[in-house]
């Protein structure tokens, strides 16, 4: 576990500049395989009690996939352009993935009897990551947009709105609005 955190936080600190895709397809493929043997193991703990600390294997894995699919501690972030984004329209890769994922969900549902809801959960989760690892696969034009600079100024930014407000307070009661 210890070496794990340790190579998360070097891999977050040597990927600062986000330049392509290849770092979030890696994540979302990590995520789909992490997802797809816990949601296997899920429901081969059902079948036999002796496996469920399977069940603990994934969680590490998801972890560090998920740092390299988001944009945690990176200068950039990756934006999709509206005619591309996956949820707005009707799309025919959706329609598909999702047919795919409620058969899945019919035969997880008739293998599993004792977690249905864990089993509907992870198959939700499968379905946004696959949806999103197909979308990141076949895109082609993305924005890089540059983070809010750094959080010292937008705690500045909090410090002279509150100054303002302090300023309009002393304002309306040196000119009898309300009661002090």
């Amino acid at each position: 576990m210890i070496i794990c955190l340790a190579l998360l936080e070097f891999f977050v600190h040597s990927y600062r500049v986000q330049t392509d895709l290849t770092n979030i397809r890696w994540g979302l493929f990590g995520m789909f395989t992490s997802n797809s043997i816990f949601l296997a193991s899920v429901v081969l703990t059902d079948q036999r009690e002796k496996l469920f600390m399977g069940c603990l294997l994934p969680f590490p894995p998801i972890i560090y996939c998920f740092v390299m699919f988001t944009s945690i501690r990176r200068m950039r972030f990756v934006q999709i352009p509206a005619e591309f984004k996956p949820y707005s329209k009707l799309n025919a890769y959706v329609v598909v993935i999702g047919m795919l994922h409620i058969l899945l969900a019919i035969f997880f549902l008739n293998q599993s009897i004792r977690w249905p809801l864990e089993c509907l959960l992870l198959l939700i989760s499968s379905f946004v990551f696959s949806v999103d690892l197909y979308l990141s696969l076949t895109l082609d034009t993305f924005i890089l947009v540059n983070h809010p600079k750094e959080d010292d100024e937008s705690i500045q930014k909090y410090i002279d709105r509150q100054e303002q407000l302090r300023l309009s307070y002393e304002f309306l009661a040196k000119m009898n609005v309300y009661p002090n």
